[in-house]
């Protein structure tokens, strides 16, 4: 709820400084506030709101302190489950603070490699074999392989050469 209430202050507090400094006396809805006018006011915003400081950086991005969140099963109930704080973000500082001890991992794997209360093996796609390229998703950094042609070689497993074959 308190990012609403934020997002609501951040707004109300660009377009009072908006009609302070550029609508003067002509203050009628729709004619002096523009989104081009507007922007720069919400971007240049550094206020303190219900979750703490508000501002944003040179990109527009928010600069604010975020709570990293462990989503587990609580050990009295089978359907039940519970989110709880295990470390913090904060972008203004870049400084990453995790208390790993608190992290419970999900013992349910599809991996038979999984040890109940590691961290899942992060993997997008196997390694690619002899004669096989990496062929990338467009909307993720995963992977497949693929086979080459019978007309192509593999170059360090990420691209495809065609050649032809002369016989004399």
């Amino acid at each position: 709820m308190s990012i609403i209430l934020d997002t609501v202050d951040v707004y109300v507090d660009a377009i009072s400084r908006l009609v302070t400094d550029l609508c003067k006396t002509d203050v009628i809805a729709g004619h002096c506030v523009t989104g081009q006018q507007l922007l720069p006011y919400l971007l240049s915003t550094n206020l303190t709101g219900y979750s703490g400081k508000i501002s944003f950086d040179e990109n527009g991005d928010f600069l604010a302190r975020y709570e990293i969140m462990n989503f587990r099963r609580v050990e009295s109930s089978v359907a039940s489950y519970e989110a709880r704080s295990v470390g913090v973000w904060d972008t203004m500082t870049e400084t990453l603070a995790i208390n790993a001890s608190e992290i419970i991992w999900s013992s349910s794997s599809s991996s038979s490699a999984a040890v109940p209360g590691t961290p899942p093996r992060s993997s997008c796609g196997r390694a690619c074999a002899v004669g096989e390229v990496y062929h990338y998703f467009r909307t993720t950094c995963c992977w497949e392989c693929r086979r080459c042609g019978p007309n192509e070689i593999a170059v360090n497993n990420a691209t495809r050469k065609n050649y032809s074959l002369r016989i004399q």
